[in-house]
């Protein structure tokens, strides 16, 4: 009986997002190096890797509409409810040593288990959660607040989560760095002002906006009822 040293598993999941702007705000997983794809200038997947493990994320409607003729795509839709006017990613786990996972050697017929088909789909969930992911910052409503001081502050802010930074404590660090021949004690207490008035300007959240544990939650625990 053939044993398998590699498998993939992943689903299909329906966004409230353009493809492109999803996968933008999904950057990197810690210890894991990152890779982009793009089609033109449209960035349509992103690939993240280790000795363990692969996980790639993609706009699966332009797959879809491109590289499947019509009969194929109007049966997807009949049978399975796919709709060209919707958005979807598809999000896959590449196991290149799955025994990391299972504590073992599997035959497919065991890993079609109701049991390990189970644990794949919790194991696909906490590799999307790993994900870092932007999209946290509100933009102000008020035009005026959006300008070239607030525009970088919007962007030191989202990197923040991504790369473990604390946008204040660095600001305050480069500005104690400028010599006193350049910017007085005063001058310093001015820009720091400026600076913490154009940050109450920016409203971030905990959770990204672009984070759909939530409906890949509710798609995976339905397969099971």
């Amino acid at each position: 009986m053939k044993r398998y040293s590699k498998f993939e598993y992943g689903t299909i999941q329906e966004i409230p997002f353009i493809e492109a702007d999803f996968l933008h705000n999904h950057y990197r997983i810690k210890g894991m190096t990152a890779k982009a794809y793009y089609q033109g200038n449209v960035l349509t997947g992103r690939e993240f890797e280790n000795k363990d493990l692969k996980v790639k994320l993609y706009d699966v409607s332009r797959n879809i509409k491109n590289k499947l003729d019509y009969a194929i795509r109007k049966d997807l839709s009949n049978t399975y409810g796919w709709d060209k006017e919707k958005h979807y990613i598809k999000i896959e786990n590449h196991y290149k040593k799955p025994e990391a996972l299972f504590s073992q050697n599997l035959i497919l017929s065991e890993l079609l288990a109701e049991e390990q088909l189970r644990k794949l789909q919790i194991d696909l969930i906490s590799t999307y959660k790993n994900i870092m992911k932007t999209g946290s910052i509100h933009f102000p409503n008020d035009k005026g607040d959006i300008n070239s001081s607030t525009i970088p502050l919007m962007v030191l802010k989202e990197l923040e989560r991504i790369y473990d930074i604390n946008t204040e404590e660095l600001i305050k660090q480069i500005i104690k760095c400028i010599p006193e021949e350049i910017l007085t004690n005063d001058d310093r207490k001015y820009r720091r002002s400026q600076i913490k008035n154009n940050l109450k300007k920016i409203i971030s959240t905990e959770k990204s906006s672009y984070d759909i544990t939530e409906l890949l939650n509710l798609k995976l625990n339905a397969e099971n009822i």
